[in-house]
């Protein structure tokens, strides 16, 4: 039995292009994936900051302070629509109380080091701690925002701000009728944890975007095939019952419904 010998030479040289192009498509992923715009993302961070910071400047001193020095939500950060997150806030038009709770989701699921005050209020004033809300793990030393949590940085110590900001939650929150943010709790919506979707945890920092079924709540999942409608198998009943679907699809193609007078032949 005869064996094909290569030379070594050309061992090393296939090897060598191998390894050229190797790192050539590391290098352009690389490359690929640093082209992420975090700018709104970082900003809105910066924002979240600012806002804690406030908030928790007016609860060390409460009882000490007149209504004039309240301050108001500071000014929203303009997003880009060039950059995943500002794409979002853009697309979805979100405002202050949307803009807040999606701000806590993300910095609790990639920046838990903005939660450093609410964590000095935790270990050293329970009282305080209790206007603040979230929920704390003294062994790990990591705070969770809770809807109660958004509610304090949006209305601080005003209670009419608070009633108003907490009736547009339970009225309806787009970040959450679009499962971006879910409501870990099912019994107590303001204790409840707010937490960021995985799906928009990773297009927020890597670009990739979310589909349709990434919801926990979507009722079905992708079902990705070469096969068109004709192709697939259906019983003959089956075919039947969905005949008049597709004479409407075609009715609707062809401007059909736009003239006065139309009817469908009976039968």
């Amino acid at each position: 039995m005869s064996h094909l010998t290569l030379p070594a030479e050309s061992i090393q040289k296939k090897y060598v292009e191998k390894e050229v192009l190797t790192t050539k498509n590391s290098e352009y992923t690389k490359t690929k994936k640093e082209h992420v715009n975090h700018h709104s993302l970082n900003k809105e961070m910066e924002w979240l900051e600012a806002l804690i910071a406030m908030r928790c400047k007016e609860l060390f001193l409460k009882g000490k302070t007149t209504d004039e020095t309240f301050e108001k939500i500071p000014e929203l950060p303009v997003v880009d629509h060039n950059s995943p997150y500002g794409t979002i806030v853009n697309t979805y038009n979100l405002q202050e109380m949307d803009r807040v709770l999606l701000v806590l989701g993300v910095a609790s699921a990639h920046y838990p080091s903005l939660f450093k005050s609410f964590i000095q209020i935790e270990e050293t004033n329970n009282a305080l701690a209790i206007d603040v809300g979230g929920e704390y793990n003294r062994a790990s030393r990591t705070f969770k925002p809770t809807f109660q949590t958004a509610l304090f940085l949006l209305a601080g110590k005003d209670l009419s701000l608070w009633s108003r900001y907490n009736a547009q939650l339970l009225d309806g929150s787009v970040v959450l009728q679009n499962d971006i943010i879910y409501n870990r709790s099912t019994t107590d919506f303001i204790h409840g944890q707010i937490e960021l979707d995985t799906a928009y945890s990773g297009y927020f920092l890597s670009g990739k975007k979310p589909r349709l079924d990434h919801g926990n709540y979507f009722p079905g999942s992708l079902y990705e095939s070469d096969l068109t409608l004709d192709d697939i198998v259906l019983e003959p009943m089956v075919r039947e019952q969905i005949k008049p679907i597709g004479q409407y699809i075609k009715a609707l193609e062809s401007g059909f419904f736009k003239s006065d007078n139309h009817h469908f032949k009976s039968g």
